[in-house]
């Protein structure tokens, strides 16, 4: 990062590309979908001054696509050096003609059973900031069962990708970012800057003007009205231990299966006995990150001489995609879902 400041944060400052070659290592963003990376995408762009990428093509068919890079992100479909950091959902979804090699990575995770209710809503909808009435859950009870059932699966599948990444990683709750946005968004730069002090890259200050700005712009579009595992009114008993049977060695390294997350009042319905047996506190998220920091420095201090390893998001031969169901072709095309009216 030596020599290259950022442009100072104002209210009015235009977010732009980057200009020229790419002064620092190309970070990936890896997100399942729901995740919040729209939340992140938006505080790095207001804080740098530099539009994120997507490699998610920009067609037509795609409304949803079409209608982010409508609310503001002009990154959609750039994965060149543009940008320096790329969202993705590979291997979740892999857009084969938009590969880029990512030499950092940004791993943001969010609790499977608010994740996979989001995504329903929004394939439902064919919105990003809807949600289907509640008597539609009853409505559409066997797609809402095979649809939970296969994403845990692939919330799992990529999750263990993105974990094992040969490439310095740091992980980044959804929960945490929500809860406390400037700490959490500060630590992830001090990773992506290889350095604890923000202050001679001009960073620290952009944090500190942007969140002291009363009318700082918080969000790219207006997210669905939600709290934090309220989506569990949605899950039988039966499905709540699918999920954790599936997802159970994930949740536990993401600290969803702490005494802080695991609480008897929000997972009643499995009992206590239960949730004893499924509770397990663990420091993985902060030896993972300590580690991703200490590899990004050393990489960093080696300059030129630094290992080589990146990781090629939407390489084919690192996609073992599962097969997925087209519930939303037929919910929305043959059914016609009720609609929560926006506030």
């Amino acid at each position: 990062m030596e020599g290259r400041k950022f442009v100072p944060y104002s209210h009015d400052r235009v977010v732009t590309f980057n200009e020229g070659d790419l002064p620092w290592p190309k970070v990936a963003l890896g997100s399942f979908s729901r995740s919040g990376n729209s939340l992140i995408r938006n505080l790095f762009e207001q804080i740098t001054g530099i539009y994120t990428g997507s490699d998610m093509r920009l067609v037509p068919e795609s409304p949803l696509r079409m209608a982010l890079y409508d609310a503001g992100c002009r990154g959609e479909s750039v994965t060149d050096d543009r940008i320096w950091i790329c969202k993705t959902h590979f291997p979740e979804f892999a857009e084969l003609e938009l590969n880029f090699k990512a030499e950092m990575a940004i791993i943001l995770v969010r609790n499977p059973f608010d994740v996979i209710d989001s995504y329903f809503n929004m394939g439902a909808t064919a919105s990003q900031n809807s949600s289907i009435e509640e008597t539609e859950y009853e409505r559409f009870a066997s797609h809402w069962n095979n649809f939970v059932n296969e994403k845990a699966t692939i919330w799992a599948h990529f999750h263990q990708f993105w974990l094992s990444a040969p490439i310095p990683c740091y992980i980044v709750r959804y929960e945490d970012l929500k809860e406390s946005p400037k700490a959490t968004i500060e630590n992830v730069f001090k990773f992506l800057t290889s350095s604890d002090d923000l202050s001679e890259s001009g960073l620290q200050k952009n944090v500190d003007d942007y969140f002291a700005d009363a009318e700082r712009k918080t969000a790219i579009y207006k997210p669905r009205v939600g709290q934090n595992l309220k989506s569990l009114r949605h899950y039988s008993k039966e499905q709540l231990n699918t999920v954790f049977e599936v997802c159970k060695t994930e949740m536990e390294k993401l600290g969803y299966l702490s005494e802080d997350f695991l609480t008897e009042d929000k997972f009643s319905m499995l009992g206590e006995d239960r949730l004893k047996d499924l509770r397990s506190n663990s420091n993985f998220i902060e030896e993972f990150n300590e580690r991703g920091l200490e590899a990004a420095k050393t990489r960093r201090s080696l300059g030129k001489y630094a290992p080589k390893e990146v990781v090629t998001v939407n390489d084919p031969k690192a996609w073992d995609k599962i097969p997925e169901s087209d519930y939303f072709d037929i919910i929305i095309r043959d059914v016609q879902p009720n609609i929560k009216r926006q506030d």
